[in-house]
């Protein structure tokens, strides 16, 4: 969702730091995994913290994150729902409250907040993952996706999709 994410191309500051590229937010576990990182900031419009459908051993995109923190892969997360979801009572990031008792204390360190990019301090960041997670996002989101992957010549994990339907100029949005 981050061209949902008001300036996104403030996102382009992060060229030179070690970026990945993927299909789902899943493989996120994996480098955690592999990568000494214990902090991560994940803006996403879900917490990723767990899921009540499914079986909640198996690493998935709405689990990966709370597993890690099972796993002991990383001790610091926070997710930041965009702003807008704010003004969008159907959204996760509506009610931060009602998600955070939703958790029912299972994550107490997981940090729930609302912003935009604008607002956020990119000092030390040390590794970036993005996620095209092409069941949730416009196809004519693509363009811009893999503009940012092209700037912090990001390794694909799992290669994204070109599945753009509509020709979008990089202006267009």
């Amino acid at each position: 969702d981050f061209p949902l994410l008001e300036d996104w191309r403030v996102l382009k500051q992060l060229e030179g730091i070690p970026a990945f590229a993927t299909l789902s937010h899943a493989d996120a576990y994996g480098l955690l995994e592999q990568l000494d990182i214990q902090q991560v900031l994940n803006l996403d419009s879900h917490h990723d913290l767990f899921s009540s459908s499914g079986d909640p051993n198996k690493i998935r995109p709405g689990n990966w994150a709370g597993l890690a923190l099972e796993h002991g892969f990383m001790t610091d997360y926070t997710c930041i729902y965009p702003s807008w979801h704010e003004h969008l009572p159907v959204a996760e990031g509506f009610d931060l409250e009602r998600t955070r008792t939703e958790l029912g204390g299972r994550f107490s360190s997981a940090k729930l907040e609302r912003g935009s990019v604008r607002q956020l301090e990119l000092v030390g960041v040390e590794y970036v993952l993005l996620v095209q997670s092409p069941a949730w996002t416009n196809p004519e989101h693509d363009v811009f996706f893999f503009e940012l992957c092209d700037v912090l010549k990001a390794t694909m994990l799992e290669p994204p999709l070109q599945r753009s339907l509509l020709e979008v100029t990089k202006s267009g949005l």
